[in-house]
């Protein structure tokens, strides 16, 4: 709420009228002059009331960016960054893709069904099937973000590339990450008044893993008894299964040298073990009605896609939650389909049960059969 909500033009001018009367009364009665609307010390107070008005206006936004719960985006940021504890920026994917030629690193590629493009950064191999070659290439995308790394089909050189028929991207290497959210990142901020990172807590593990492109969820665990390390479970940015390219990027950032020689980021005598979450697949079989004139084999891609996208509700929650992968949920995600009338039984690894992962498992969907 403003501070200063009662400082309006209106108010303040009625104010400085009712003073300026006052005075005005102690004069002798042919010394007053006019304060109607419309007379010169009228227009000078209205013009000096607006005045007043901004000021008051800007006055209210400068204190509500003193705080960190009332800044606004440019300030908590700024601010943020003087503390120490800067915004998660955004990074680009990487892709693999593969041409029919060679091409140059540098080389620029834009997607023939989307705005996104790429640029050409490393080599991995040379694929002969029979008399037809193709070349694997990491791309990288130009744009941070996710979808970048989502896309896969034709993509086409920017500039002439020699003997150049055709190219497609056809997987993720690395995941791109958007910018944290400003509200996210508010509440990060929020929090470390209260939980400070430091000497290698649980806080400090996630939040340092945390700043390192790639990464999404992490879980600092308690060194177990008879082992010599601290278990740090890591999520993808897009809340998968990171690669093992990330993982090890993670290990050498904390652990570069011997462990516990404080040369990376994990202090002195400290031995941080960076581990993937698991994936636990699901098989589903589900058994359906359609409306009349459709099928499984027509709306699979669509149930394929709802029953992903609730299966990714549940990853998203794997920080903070124990997942369960619900039944009911399921059932609800394909019933909410249009054109589909009746969801029957839905079974996940051939149980009717709820499955719950484990601490350190996100749940992937595996097959997905009619029953």
């Amino acid at each position: 709420m403003s501070r200063y909500e009662d400082k309006t033009q209106e108010n303040i001018l009625n104010d400085s009228l009712a003073k300026a009367n006052n005075l005005m009364s102690e004069l002798p009665e042919e010394e007053r002059v006019s304060m109607d609307e419309g007379s010169l010390i009228y227009l000078a107070l209205s013009k000096n009331a607006l005045r007043l008005e901004e000021a008051y206006a800007e006055l209210d936004a400068l204190n509500d960016n003193l705080l960190v719960d009332t800044q606004d985006e440019e300030h908590l940021i700024e601010t943020g960054a003087e503390a120490g504890l800067p915004i998660i920026s955004g990074t680009p994917a990487n892709v693999r893709a593969e041409l029919n030629c060679e091409a140059e690193e540098g080389t620029e590629f834009s997607a023939v069904d989307s705005d996104y493009n790429y640029i050409l950064t490393e080599f991995i191999e040379t694929i002969i099937d029979g008399e037809n070659t193709r070349y694997a290439y990491v791309l990288e995308a130009m744009d941070d973000g996710v979808a970048p790394g989502n896309y896969r089909g034709d993509i086409e050189p920017v500039d002439f590339l020699d003997g150049f028929d055709t190219g497609e991207i056809v997987s993720t290497i690395d995941p791109g990450t958007e910018q944290e959210d400003i509200e996210v990142y508010r509440q990060r901020r929020l929090n470390n008044f209260v939980t400070k990172e430091c000497a290698g807590n649980a806080a400090y593990y996630v939040g340092e893993t945390k700043k390192i492109p790639g990464v999404g969820g992490v879980k600092a665990v308690r060194r177990q008894e008879g082992t010599d390390y601290i278990p740090v479970y890591v999520q993808a940015s897009d809340y998968g299964v990171p690669s093992s390219n990330l993982i090890n990027t993670i290990q050498a950032t904390f652990t570069p040298n011997e462990p516990g020689d404080g040369t990376g980021r994990a202090p002195f005598g400290q031995n941080p073990r960076i581990i993937a979450v698991e994936a636990k697949e699901c098989d589903i079989v589900v058994d359906l009605e359609f409306e009349e004139g459709y099928s499984w084999a027509a709306m699979y891609s669509t149930i394929r896609a709802a029953v992903e996208e609730y299966f990714l509700s549940l990853r998203e929650t794997w920080e903070t939650s124990t997942i369960i992968v619900r039944v009911s949920y399921i059932e609800n995600a394909i019933l909410n389909l249009d054109h589909v009338t009746d969801v029957s039984s839905v079974t996940i690894n051939g149980s009717s049960a709820n499955v719950t992962c484990g601490a350190y498992e996100i749940p992937t969907l595996g097959t997905l059969e009619e029953a």
